[in-house]
């Protein structure tokens, strides 16, 4: 039982991680059009990854406090 739900767990992680990526990239023609220039798709991009940075070490932390397995599925959830 145990196995399973950590192969689970993987499975689910993979898959939002594919998503997010994906779901950026589609979206960047859009976000680039609505700011009038291909020049800025750079700072797209780094503020994009910027926010990613600052997250994933909040959410680090409170898996730490909090423990991981709650932290993950409130992510999975919220996502």
């Amino acid at each position: 039982m145990n196995r399973s739900m950590v192969m689970i767990s993987i499975f689910i992680a993979t898959f939002l991680a594919a998503a997010e990526s994906s779901i950026v990239t589609t979206a960047m023609p859009k976000i680039v059009g609505s700011l009038q220039g291909i020049e800025l798709m750079n700072g797209v991009f780094t503020v994009y990854l910027l926010a990613s940075t600052v997250t994933v070490l909040i959410f680090g932390k409170l898996s730490d406090l909090y423990g991981r397995k709650l932290i993950f599925t409130v992510g999975a959830v919220f996502f």
